[in-house]
């Protein structure tokens, strides 16, 4: 084959392999931005009250009044999973937002510093890691009562390890280069030295790390609600929802069946996000995309 020909092979096929990771951010953030909007909606307007108790309508079917039936007590389920969204998106939002707070600093810290104070963080990063969300609230919950701030605060303080790994491994390898070593060498302060140039080049990665930390926080909330750890009555949620539905699995599934579709369809779209956006903001990615084979 001459050269020409290899290059024009190259050519061809490089912009192709782009496509299946374009073609992954588009789709999670589609069902994303869909979460969004059915929430943001909720606020403004629901089918019925979604904490409306109506007896007289219990277990009703699918139909015009009401779209996907109601539940065991005659609730709208379009209704309830509209406004579980928002529980669920806030929850996540809190959770993550708590564990960047925390685990950030605490990761560019062991970063900068290094030596004894490293050892010390990492070895500590490592207990907490070591109790799952699930554990944190129970704990909580035992000191403060189940609720959706116990859920958050759980969540949060759970992936704050993994926040804090994640930013310590990918400093090391900026406060390495070159431009970096130069500003110290100027005697730039190490907070604004890692301000400056260190946060601007690991952003992407801390972006792509939390939207697969709001991923696993939905699955999370949705099993502290299972538990009786998460949000309470009356608010709704998916996860007390596929609790409520278990009783009546046998002869109402669409009661467990909406509920656990919804939690499926968010962790995916933000498995995908995530997945799409590792793709197209890590410069690592994107040339072993266009590596030809």
């Amino acid at each position: 084959m001459s050269d020409v020909a290899i290059v024009e092979q190259v050519e061809t096929e490089a912009p192709s392999a782009g496509l299946p990771s374009r073609r992954t951010l588009f789709l999670g953030a589609f069902l994303v931005l869909l979460i969004i909007v059915v929430a943001l909606v909720s606020f403004v307007w629901t089918p019925h009250d979604p904490t409306l108790v109506s007896l007289q309508n219990r277990l009703a079917g699918p139909g015009s009044s009401f779209l996907l039936g109601t539940d065991q007590y005659g609730r709208d389920l379009v209704s309830q999973m509209m406004v579980g969204s928002r529980t669920t998106l806030f929850v996540g939002i809190i959770a993550v937002a708590i564990a960047m707070c925390i685990g950030v600093p605490v990761g560019a810290v062991a970063a900068v510093r290094r030596g004894w104070l490293d050892e010390v963080i990492m070895r500590l990063a490592d207990v907490v890691f070591a109790f799952p969300a699930v554990l944190m609230a129970i704990l909580l919950a035992a000191g403060f009562g189940g609720g959706t701030v116990t859920a958050m605060t759980a969540i949060g303080i759970s992936y704050v390890p993994v926040f804090a790994r994640v930013t310590r491994g990918a400093s090391l390898q900026i406060l390495e280069r070159e431009f970096v070593l130069a500003a110290r060498a100027y005697a730039v302060g190490p907070v604004r030295n890692f301000v400056r140039h260190v946060l601007p080049n690991i952003s992407h990665v801390l972006i792509v790390q939390a939207t697969i930390a709001f991923a696993l926080a939905i699955l999370a909330e949705a099993a502290l609600s299972y538990l009786g750890l998460g949000t309470q009555p009356p608010t709704p949620s998916w996860g007390r929802m596929l609790r409520e539905a278990q009783t009546y699995i046998s002869i109402a599934p669409r009661l467990a069946i909406w509920p656990g579709l919804a939690i499926a369809v968010s962790v995916l779209g933000f498995s995908l996000l995530g997945d799409g956006l590792r793709d197209a903001l890590d410069p690592k990615f994107a040339e072993r995309g266009k590596e030809p084979r």
